[in-house]
C-alpha cells in the first residue's frame, strides 16, 4: 500500500468525525464564537470555537477531496476506493453548502486569517511594507506557502463544484457567491506571499523549497493533474506552485533520441509522450519518491499515471499484462528486486515472451559503468537486429533529471 493511500483513509477517518461533530454544532443552534465540544475529533475534553471547527473541517474536506481525485489518476487506482467515500463527500459538500451561506461566518473567518503569530511580518505587505527580510525562517516560510495553498484550494474546489453543477435540486448554491470577504481576503494573501517569497533571502528559500517538494509528493499535487489555468480562481498561481515552478531545473530535450528510434510515428508519439511525463514525474517528486510510488501494490498506471501510458508494460510492478509495443524498466542501484541486474533478466524474460510485440524498450536507472550488460549484450543485439529499439536513461544528482545514455547495439563485438 502506498503512503499516498494511507494519508487518504486517514484523513477520510477525520472528515467523517468532523462531518459529525459540526453537525452536532450546528443542532445545537450555538452562536460561531461560542466554544463547543469537538468528541469525535479532538476528545471530550477539548474545546474550540464554533467558525474554527467549521472553517478546520472545510479546508480537511478540500484537502481530502482533491487528494483522493487525484490519488485516483496518480496511481490509476479509479475503481479500487470504497463506494461510502462517494456518499460521504456528497454529505460533506451539502454542509459547506450551509456554511458558505452564511454572513456571519463569512466575517468571522475572514478575521481570523491575520492570527498567526509567524505570518504578521508578511501581513505587513498588504499595507505596502518592504519586506527585505520579512520571514525569519524556512519553517515560517513553509508554513506561510502551506496555508496560503490549502486556501487556494478550497476556492478551487468550491467553484469547480458550483461549475459542474447541474441546476437541479442538489446544486451546490453557495457557490455562486461564497464566503465573498474571505475568498477575496485568500486571494490577497496569496499575492502577499508571492511577493514575501522572492524578497527572502535565498538560502532560507532553498530551505523552505526542500520541505515543499516533500509537501507536493505527500499531497500529489504534480502539475499534470492540477487544474488549468482555464478555472476561475486560476490555482495554478498559488504560492506552492509559483514556488515550485521556480525551483524546476531545466531538463534535457530527448526528442532527438526518440526522432533516431526508427520506429512508426504512432510508437513514436506514444514513447515521446511516456518520457515528458517520466521528466516531469522525476522533477516534482523525485526519483526515490517516483520508484516507491511505481512499485506500489495499489499502483495500477494509466494516462494519467506517473508513467503518462496505458499501453505499456512495466517492470518492475504491474502494468499492463498484456503484450505491449513499448516496454519501461526501472532500476535502482543493483540489489534487490528493483536492482539493475534483475531488472535487466526481467527485460530479457519479457523480450522473449513478447518476441512479436515489444519495439520499443525504456530502461530508467540512477547508476552506470561500462561494463552493466556484459551480461545481456548479446540477447540485446539479437532482439535490435529483428527490430526492438532501446533507449537507456541515466538519472542524475539530485535524483530530479535523467539523460540518455549511448549504447550501441548496431554492431557484433
Amino acid at each position: 500500500m502506498s503512503e499516498a493511500l494511507r494519508t487518504l483513509i486517514k484523513s477520510q477517518r477525520d472528515i467523517n468525525r468532523l462531518y459529525h461533530d459540526l453537525n452536532a454544532t450546528l443542532r445545537t443552534r450555538r452562536g460561531w464564537d461560542d466554544l463547543v465540544k469537538a468528541r469525535r475529533s479532538l476528545g471530550n475534553d477539548v474545546k474550540v470555537e464554533a467558525w474554527y471547527l467549521a472553517e478546520h473541517f472545510l479546508l480537511a474536506w478540500s484537502d481530502w477531496r482533491g487528494l483522493t481525485d487525484r490519488y485516483q489518476r496518480y496511481f490509476g487506482s479509479e475503481d479500487g476506493l470504497p463506494n461510502s467515500w462517494a456518499r460521504l463527500d456528497a454529505q460533506c459538500q451539502e454542509l459547506a453548502d450551509r456554511l458558505l451561506s452564511d454572513s456571519s461566518l463569512d466575517d468571522i473567518v475572514q478575521g481570523s486569517f491575520v492570527v498567526p503569530q509567524v505570518l504578521t511580518t508578511l501581513l505587513d505587505l498588504v499595507e505596502g511594507a518592504s519586506v527585505a527580510t520579512s520571514v525569519a525562517d524556512a519553517r515560517s516560510l513553509f508554513h506561510a506557502v502551506v496555508d496560503s495553498h490549502r486556501r487556494m484550494m478550497l476556492v478551487q474546489t468550491v467553484e469547480q463544484i458550483a461549475e459542474n453543477s447541474t441546476g437541479d435540486s442538489q446544486e451546490f448554491v453557495a457557490a455562486r457567491s461564497p464566503w465573498p470577504k474571505s475568498f477575496d481576503w485568500c486571494r490577497k494573501w496569496n499575492a502577499t506571499v508571492i511577493q514575501g517569497w522572492t524578497e527572502t533571502e535565498q538560502h532560507t528559500r532553498e530551505d523552505a523549497s526542500r520541505h515543499l517538494r516533500n509537501y507536493q509528493h505527500a499531497t500529489l499535487s504534480v502539475s499534470w493533474l492540477m487544474p488549468s489555468r482555464g478555472s476561475r480562481s486560476n490555482p495554478l498561481d498559488s504560492a506552492l506552485f509559483y514556488v515550485l515552478a521556480k525551483d524546476r531545473r531545466m531538463v534535457p530535450n530527448n526528442e532527438q533520441f526518440v526522432s533516431d528510434l526508427n520506429v512508426e510515428s504512432e510508437q513514436r508519439s506514444l514513447v515521446s509522450h511516456v518520457l515528458a511525463r517520466l521528466q516531469t514525474a522525476i522533477a516534482e517528486v523525485g526519483y526515490d519518491n517516483f520508484i516507491e510510488d511505481l512499485t506500489a501494490s495499489d499502483f495500477v498506471g494509466g494516462s494519467d499515471s506517473l508513467v503518462g501510458g496505458d499501453s505499456i508494460n512495466i517492470i518492475p510492478g504491474t502494468g499492463s499484462r498484456v503484450c505491449c509495443t513499448t516496454l519501461l524498466a526501472v532500476a535502482k542501484g543493483d540489489k534487490r528486486s528493483v536492482g539493475f541486474p534483475n531488472v535487466m533478466k526481467a527485460v530479457r524474460e519479457h523480450l522473449i515472451r513478447c518476441m512479436d510485440t515489444t519495439r520499443v524498450v525504456i530502461v530508467l536507472c540512477d547508476s552506470w559503468r561500462p561494463d552493466m550488460l556484459d551480461d545481456h549484450i548479446g540477447d540485446l543485439r539479437a532482439h535490435y537486429s529483428r527490430g526492438v529499439r532501446f533507449l537507456f536513461l541515466l538519472v542524475g544528482m539530485p535524483n530530479r533529471s535523467f539523460s540518455p545514455v549511448a549504447v550501441d547495439l548496431s554492431t557484433s563485438p
